[in-house]
């Protein structure tokens, strides 16, 4: 997918799967799995005067269904390969943090209002479905990762700690 303006993102998330578990005479909540939250994301994009973002995602959603029809394409046919990349800049455009959004698929292209007497920036919203994501690399919060859990392990006792 081409770099195309995008405005706003929405990031992924992970829930933790629990349920209670008898331990004795006690019930505690255990751990038994971990899962993607949520299985679509939103973005927002400024679209150009040649209207770019509006018509790269249009050609991408005639690869789901083809215009005019009502029969979608085989899963393979537009999923398999589609992946958004999903990276956040600091002001200098440097990668802080990054996702890829895995087998994923334009679910829904958003009306975009236009008017006569419009002076504003024109946004395209879509929301993509995918199957799974991936984390990249996190230049932004790896410098917090050590003191966070030199933190953690000093108040329980572990590394580091004055215990």
């Amino acid at each position: 997918m081409p770099s195309l303006l995008c405005e706003e993102a929405s990031v992924p998330g992970l829930q933790a799967l629990w349920a209670p578990t008898k331990i004795g005479m006690w019930t505690e909540n255990r751990v038994h799995g971990i899962e993607f939250f949520g299985e679509s994301a939103a973005f927002t994009f400024y679209c150009d005067s040649d209207w770019t973002p509006r018509t790269y995602l249009e050609n991408w959603m005639n690869e789901v269904v083809p215009a005019g029809g009502k029969e979608p394409n085989y899963y393979d046919d537009y999923a398999i390969f589609g992946q958004v990349d999903v990276k956040v800049l600091d002001r200098k455009d440097n990668v802080r943090s990054s996702w890829k959004l895995m087998e994923a698929f334009p679910r829904l292209l958003n009306i975009t209002p236009v008017a006569h007497g419009g002076d504003g920036v024109v946004r395209v919203s879509v929301t993509f479905c995918y199957r799974y994501w991936e984390a990249g690399p996190s230049e932004g919060i790896g410098g917090l990762i050590g003191p966070i859990l030199d933190a953690v392990g000093g108040a329980l006792g572990g590394p580091g700690s004055p215990l």
